[in-house]
């Protein structure tokens, strides 16, 4: 055995953050306890986003624009499909006031 271990927490956790200890006992009763409480966090919220799409235009690669509240650095997947069907998916990502823009290429 290489003294690994693992567990499934029966209960689901809330939003938030949590702290865990754990604690051995061996067969003489000597004990060992460690603690981790600093950056373990459960989100299950999804986080929000609008997209601005420009109306029209003569421009064939237009800039689509919107705004999210997922933190600086996220990546937000654009799909763009046009009336004939086909579709192009643009990446962008998120700046630090939660604003993101791409270009759709030709």
């Amino acid at each position: 055995a290489d003294g690994s271990y693992s567990v499934d927490v029966p209960n689901a956790l809330p939003d938030g953050n949590y702290g865990v200890t754990a604690t051995v006992s061996d067969k003489a009763g000597n004990s060992a306890t460690a603690e981790d409480k600093e950056g373990n966090v459960v989100d299950t919220t999804a986080p929000s986003i609008s997209v601005d799409a420009p109306d029209n235009s003569s421009d064939n690669t237009p800039t689509i624009s919107g705004k999210t509240d997922a933190p600086e650095g996220s990546v937000v997947t654009v799909v763009v499909t046009g009336s004939d069907g086909q579709s192009q998916t643009v990446t962008a990502t998120v700046k630090a006031d939660g604003t993101y823009s791409v270009d759709v290429p030709n």
